[in-house]
């Protein structure tokens, strides 16, 4: 690959570290938090660890040790991942325009 790419991705790639850790500092200090319940709420709830409808262990340990993901570590993503979502929603729940701007 032209190192002018490389350089691109690995700039890209910092910028994104350094936004990740912005917003949960963030999120963090405004008090967003996701309850362990929610996480493994969450988690058994995925289709994607499913077998007939319903929680499937064996399947959920596979697929995070196919990835190269601890339990841990996937819980830890899954619980950033909604504080994220709950953080989104707040600002559409806070959304208004004024009856001047809806009329343009």
């Amino acid at each position: 690959m032209p190192e002018a790419f490389l350089d691109q991705l690995r700039a890209a790639a910092v910028e994104a570290v350094i936004d990740d850790t912005v917003l949960r500092k963030h999120l963090q200090t405004e008090g967003f938090a996701v309850s362990d319940s929610a996480v493994r709420d969450a988690i058994l709830e995925d289709p994607s660890f499913q077998t007939d409808g319903k929680f499937d262990r064996e399947l959920y340990d596979r697929l995070l040790a196919s990835n190269q993901l601890s339990v841990p570590g996937y819980e830890q993503d899954r619980r950033r991942s909604m504080m994220v979502a709950q953080f989104q929603q707040t600002l559409i729940d806070s959304a208004f325009i004024t009856p001047e701007l809806f009329r343009q």
